[in-house]
């Protein structure tokens, strides 16, 4: 179905510096859109990426019976909680407020407000493990600063970071090569060229990015991330 709210028109914009004259002028639309305990099968998956103040670091992630999980000892190093397992029950304590988890069950207490879980916890290999949703209604519940899961993306933003979400979408446009960079929120952003390569700098605290799915062809030949808030773009 076509969106037909509005929108703010392409910015495009023409970086500095000389291109070879064999290549076509690149063009990059900065638009803003509206966004939108079974144990058998275990194996490791990607891990999740905290962005706080401090430097990142990773949670790992474990995928049991089809559902992906974390470590509460995991997540109790990350955020200076302290887990108990005791009466049958598990309890996860931060500054005086609680979590309290039974094994087998998906149901949990959080500062004393139930809340539902995806899966139960599950004990592998004498870890307890929770489902990755455990952060976003539960661990979040207790915290004194936000925590926001962004699961597809498979990061956790811990405090009022500006975070905005990239997406690329590139096309063969005559002789040259639209890119295309939804942003959501909007983050005001500028463009520098060295040589054979553009940066895209923008402002924020980090970056979400999305980048093309399979290869590249024509005037760019791939994408990458520089630092927390600049991407480059490879020319030909």
């Amino acid at each position: 179905m076509e969106d037909l709210r509005p929108r703010d028109p392409p910015l495009n914009v023409r970086p500095p510096g000389i291109l070879p004259a064999r290549f076509a002028l690149l063009v990059i639309a900065l638009l803003l859109l509206p966004v939108a305990g079974d144990i058998s099968g275990q194996s490791p998956t990607a891990a999740l990426t905290v962005i706080a103040r401090e430097p990142r670091r990773p949670i790992p992630m474990t995928t049991v019976g089809g559902q992906e999980l974390v470590a509460l000892d995991d997540l109790a190093a990350t955020f200076q909680a302290t887990v108990r397992e005791e009466g049958g029950a598990l309890t996860v304590s931060y500054k005086g407020r609680t979590i309290v988890v039974t094994p087998d069950q998906t149901i949990a207490s959080v500062a004393g407000r139930v809340i539902s879980l995806s899966a139960p916890p599950a004990r592998v290999n004498g870890r307890w493990l929770v489902p990755v949703d455990f952060i976003s209604r539960a661990l979040a519940g207790i915290y004194d600063a936000r925590i926001e899961l962004r699961r597809a993306s498979r990061l956790v933003i811990v405090g009022d970071l500006r975070v905005p979400h990239l997406t690329i979408r590139h096309e063969p446009e005559g002789p040259g090569t639209r890119v295309t960079i939804e942003i959501m929120p909007r983050a005001n952003a500028t463009v520098t060229q060295d040589g054979q390569h553009l940066a895209v700098r923008f402002d924020a605290d980090a970056l979400d990015v999305t980048y093309p799915a399979g290869p590249v062809a024509g005037l760019v030949q791939g994408y990458r991330g520089i630092d927390a808030t600049t991407i480059a773009i490879d020319l030909g």
